[in-house]
Order: structure tokens, then C-alpha cells, then sequence
């Protein structure tokens, strides 16, 4: 007997696939608004180019996950072995852009984290460094100032 034939398992992957396709049309509302959001906080530049580009990765993401239910739902209808084994075909090729999307996502927010942190690292250690050096400089200036019969002589 054919899977693809099986009443159970039409069913089954009918009700799979209209959940996968509420699913991914939810996600593509839900990634519009969180961009609409900050969009509206007056980002920098550069800022609003990268989220412009997340935003365009993850509901391209979306789309994929409603276009692998419409596939799903639609192995209702099929009747023909062919038929049924291209849509498999077609159902792993969308979860292969869809793996691939998500990773090329994760791996840019996470370098773009880790960049923004090591900005802000530097920018705290650049200050520790001249309050280093303006706090010297002011003992050094303080010391010249001091009348020769003050300052402290030195062991050697």
C-alpha cells in the first residue's frame, strides 16, 4: 500500500500542514510588527540597514514555513505515486531553506551582538585609560608645582 494513499495519513498531514501554514503566517505578522517597532525608535543608519536585512531574512523564513504547508495540505488531493514523491522532493527542499535562512540569521545577529559588545568594551576601556592618564598627569603637574624644600627626596 501506498503511504501517499493511506486516508489516516492524508488527514494527518492536512492538519499538519494547515497548522504549518497558520504557523508561518503568524510569524511573517509577528516579525512585520516587531520591525514596524523598531523602526519607530529613530535607529542609526547603519543600524536600520541591518535590521532591514533581518527583517527581510526572517519573513523570507516565514514564507518559506507557509509555502511547506500549502505543500503539506495539498498531499491531501494527491492520489499518484509520482505526484506524491515530487511533493516529498519539494517538502524537504523548503526545510533545507529553511535551516539554511535560519542559520545565516542566527550566525549575523550573533556577530552583530558580539560586535556591539565589543564596541562598548572598548569604549569603557578607552575611558578607564584616559582617566588613567589625566589623573597622572595631574599628579605630575601637582608635583611640579610643590616648592623644592616640600617635595620628598628621592632614595638613591
Amino acid at each position: 500500500m501506498l503511504l501517499g494513499a493511506s486516508g489516516d495519513f492524508k488527514i494527518i498531514i492536512l492538519v499538519v500542514g494547515l497548522l504549518v501554514l497558520a504557523g508561518g503566517l503568524l510569524l511573517v505578522f509577528f516579525h512585520r510588527r516587531d520591525f514596524d517597532s523598531r523602526i519607530t525608535n529613530g535607529l542609526a543608519a547603519n543600524e536600520l540597514t541591518f535590521e532591514r536585512r533581518k527583517h527581510g531574512r526572517r519573513t523570507a523564513v516565514g514564507r518559506l514555513i507557509v509555502c511547506l504547508g500549502v505543500v503539506m495540505s495539498s498531499c491531501y488531493w494527491v492520489h499518484e505515486g509520482l505526484a506524491f514523491a515530487i511533493l516529498l522532493g519539494m517538502m524537504l527542499l523548503l526545510i533545507l531553506g529553511i535551516t539554511v535562512l535560519a542559520y545565516i540569521d542566527m550566525v549575523s545577529v550573533g556577530l552583530k551582538l558580539g560586535l556591539d559588545r565589543m564596541a562598548e568594551n572598548n569604549r569603557d576601556t578607552n575611558r578607564a585609560i584616559d582617566a588613567a592618564i589625566a589623573k597622572h598627569k595631574r599628579s605630575q603637574a601637582d608635583g611640579e608645582n610643590r616648592s623644592p624644600d616640600q617635595q620628598t627626596p628621592d632614595p638613591d
